[in-house]
């Protein structure tokens, strides 16, 4: 399996299942080749989750403990007050009661060789490698809450072979790290994150809203849609949305090529955006 899932809960109620729902879809996805696998996940957090005016910024190759990184980043900015850090897998999540661009210059000033992930007031971003299992016990995904998310899982070995390592950062920057796959996650702005399968399909997740494009002629996997009152799941394969709540009486279809679908959580089904053959997708 290479790919992506996605998660969009429209219904309060199952948002502290977040973690455990995709982490089920993940499963699924990753069941049928085993192995190790490259994973990123970005999770948002329901409105308010996170307390009035916290921000939080995530870092990938942060190489020290995230406690110790936490303390060189207050002494970059002691304005930020007291900063939190919490590893991720490999990424390290810093948070404050300060605004996400305070914090993230802060961050970038005591890391300048981290790429940063993602940056905002309801954002995370995971990365992983490993087992799915290994992977999911170390971002502690079944206890994850918010209210959507999207993950991309690459088996080892094919990401090794696809790509040389580049992970951009929310200036549009790319940075290489060799020995690794390339990255398929982009912060792309305050709590906001792209992810791409190999540039054919691409994700956006916002602090309001979820969107997917195919490319024509991308050459990339296939990509399932499935539509309930409760929720907005996105894979691809049918057979990674099995064991959704309500799966049985959703509407599903595949997105047409250079067909933007987004799903904004305060309203109800998709709007559309044609583009053009030689228009991008990001």
């Amino acid at each position: 399996m290479r790919g992506i899932v996605g998660l969009q809960l429209r219904n309060p109620g199952l948002y502290r299942s977040l973690g455990q729902l995709l982490g089920e879809m993940l499963d699924q996805a990753t069941r049928q080749t085993g192995g190790s696998y490259a994973a990123d996940m970005v999770l948002h957090a329901y409105p308010g989750a996170a307390g009035p005016g916290q921000s939080s910024v995530c870092a990938a190759a942060v190489d020290m403990p995230a406690k110790w990184a936490a303390a060189v980043v207050e002494r970059q900015d002691p304005s930020l007050g007291s900063v939190q850090g919490e590893s991720l897998g490999q990424t390290t999540r810093f948070t404050a009661q300060a605004g996400p661009a305070a914090l993230e210059s802060a961050v970038k000033a005591a890391f300048p060789e981290a790429p940063i992930v993602s940056c905002g007031a309801t954002v995370t971003a995971f990365k992983g490698t490993g087992g799915w299992a290994q992977i999911a016990e170390q971002w502690q995904l079944s206890r994850r809450q918010g209210w959507q998310a999207v993950a991309h899982a690459t088996p080892v070995s094919t990401a090794h072979a696809a790509h040389t390592d580049s992970t951009a950062g929310t200036d549009g920057t790319d940075s290489a790290q060799s020995g690794e796959a390339r990255s398929p996650m982009v912060a792309a702005g305050t709590d906001h994150c792209l992810i791409h399968d190999s540039s054919s399909t691409m994700v956006g997740s916002a602090g309001s809203w979820l969107a997917v494009v195919r490319r024509e002629g991308g050459g990339g996997q296939p990509m399932v849609v499935a539509e309930t009152p409760d929720l907005v799941a996105l894979a691809s394969d049918y057979a990674h949305l099995a064991g959704l709540p309500g799966i049985e009486v959703a509407h599903v279809f595949q997105p047409a090529a250079q067909v933007a679908y987004i799903w904004d959580r305060s309203s109800p089904g998709a709007r559309q955006r044609h583009l053009t053959p030689a228009e991008p997708i990001a």
